[in-house]
């Protein structure tokens, strides 16, 4: 649980350092071969990228409503079939909504 309330802070979003952090998470992941640090590092990064928490104001075309309800709804099935407690679940949309606000400064 402490990690992902330091999540944001093991990397620099948009440097050439942050991204290969990043990229080679990533990679790791998607190849079997990846760390707990690696695996949280992409699922707040998925999150993020998906608008988990955002919300779709009303005056967006009923296309680009449809487009974020579909990322939305990839996370979710994601995240569906983890098993984190209450505790995890609580740090894990701290961290989200933390990376959220770095990817959109």
């Amino acid at each position: 649980m402490r990690f992902w309330e330091r999540l944001s802070r093991r990397f620099k979003r948009g440097t050439p350092s942050g991204e290969l952090v990043l990229g080679t998470a990533y990679r790791d992941v998607f190849s079997g071969n990846s760390s707990q640090s690696q695996r949280q590092i992409v699922l707040a990064d998925l999150a993020a990228n998906c608008g988990w928490n955002q919300v779709t104001l009303p005056e967006n075309t009923e296309q680009r409503i449809w487009f974020n309800e579909g990322k939305r709804a990839a996370f979710a099935l994601i995240f569906t079939h983890l098993s984190l407690g209450p505790a995890d679940v609580e740090a894990f949309e701290n961290a989200v909504r933390h990376e959220a606000v770095s990817t959109n400064q």
